[in-house]
């Protein structure tokens, strides 16, 4: 009898001990639910919280859009209690602020939001935004016959007048040549990596006759090409300015080097002379670095078009804007016929930016060589995410009214 009854009791301890580990077990996975479960909802509230200072704050701009000190006069961060409507209290957010101006002008704002959950204070959420106009560089290619939706060639057409008088008093401004003058000459410039921009006078083209143009392909071969430079001179060599990185030119406008900021080149005329500048691409342009710190943007107000001579591998960086011509090369096909290599065919062209052209852009013309192609018979054309976020100043906007451009989660 007492051999049985110590049987049970080792059985009953065995069992006892087996229960008692899986109870634990089960105890403490569902107390490590629990907390996962409140770790969910103690993120998912701050993250709630800190989107709702990022809305706040957009609220705000639109009711004081230069304003970045919060209404305080005083610089942030700025702690705001966040109240639900129906439990009240329920955290906070703390705001960072930092507007970015160019020309006197406000560009774009970021705003840096943390909230925080008065249920879960050790949870924090943290999110960056980035806020302002939408511009063109969000797109790869923008033409007449291919625009956003509630976007015209209008719209994106910049006031030139204010540019010019914002180039003058803040920027470089580049007076046309003295009337008379040949409409076919103008300004060289070569952009360097020290913050520099060389500007060399051309005094002198070289005519192309015969050639295919760019803005009229269908004119076969009749038309005459003056952005060859025959002659130039040095001119001057000037600093870019930190704060205004806009340059307007009343004259023909030939473009190559480093870029070593955000800079907006802008060809056009209002000096009444009648002429209608292009902006000419003659050399690779380039970033000293690719972190979107730097970007380019041309805003010609007629053509903008690749040089004869260009590399026979070409590579450009930035936002090219036509407002009323072509962004493309015109075809340099041989009075016999063919194209001997001299300025035909070319190799591949790679943009990293953005073409905006009324006319639609041709920088490969099929059969253009007969037999074969003119032109870059390969072109990459790379959406520039980066200055897609933050543009070079009055890059053209596709819409009027301040948004969330970019915003990421940091914490």
């Amino acid at each position: 009898m007492k051999k049985t009854r110590g049987s049970i009791l080792i059985l009953v301890l065995v069992f006892g001990s087996i229960f008692f580990v899986i109870l634990t077990s089960l105890a403490s996975f569902v107390l490590a639910e629990n907390r996962a479960q409140d770790a969910l909802i103690g993120k998912a509230e701050s993250f709630s919280i800190a989107e709702a200072g990022l809305t706040y704050y957009a609220w705000f701009l639109s009711h004081f859009p230069t304003d970045f000190l919060n209404g305080t006069g005083t610089a942030g961060p700025y702690d705001v209690a966040y109240t639900d409507t129906e439990s009240g209290a329920a955290g906070n957010y703390t705001l960072t602020i930092a507007g970015s101006s160019a020309c006197g002008s406000t560009q774009i704002v970021d705003i840096t939001s943390t909230g925080v959950s008065s249920h879960f204070p050790s949870m924090l959420s943290t999110l960056v935004a980035r806020y302002g106009t939408p511009s063109v560089a969000a797109y790869a290619q923008i033409t007449n016959a291919n625009i956003p939706p509630g976007v015209t060639f209008a719209s994106i057409n910049p006031d030139f007048a204010a540019l010019k008088s914002t180039a003058q008093a803040q920027g470089i401004y580049l007076e046309a040549h003295a009337v008379p003058q040949d409409p076919h000459l103008g300004y060289h410039l070569i952009f360097n990596a020290n913050g520099t921009v060389t500007i060399k006078l051309v005094t002198g083209v070289t005519t192309l006759r015969t050639v295919k143009p760019a803005d009229n392909p269908g004119s076969y071969g009749k038309g005459t090409d003056y952005t060859l430079i025959g002659q130039e001179a040095d001119y001057q060599t000037i600093v870019l300015p930190s704060d205004c990185g806009l340059i307007f030119a009343e004259d023909n406008t030939w473009i190559e080097g480093v870029i070593p900021s955000k800079v907006t080149l802008v060809v056009g005329s209002l000096s009444g002379s009648g002429s209608s500048p292009d902006a000419i691409l003659l050399d690779n342009i380039t970033y000293t670095v690719n972190d979107g710190s730097v970007g380019f943007t041309v805003i010609g107000e007629h053509n903008i078009l690749i040089a004869p001579n260009s590399p026979q591998n070409l590579t450009l960086s930035g936002v090219y804007v036509a407002t009323n011509g072509v962004f493309g090369r015109n075809n340099y096909v041989n009075p016999s016929g063919g194209c001997l290599g001299t300025y035909e065919p070319r190799g591949a062209l790679t943009i990293n930016g953005t073409i905006v052209s009324k006319l639609a852009p041709i920088t490969k013309w099929v059969d253009g060589c007969l037999p074969g192609d003119a032109g870059y018979q390969t072109q990459t054309l790379t959406v520039d995410s980066k200055n897609a976020a933050s543009p070079p100043p009055f890059t053209p906007t596709t819409s009027s009214v301040r948004q969330f451009i970019d915003w990421q989660q940091v914490r």
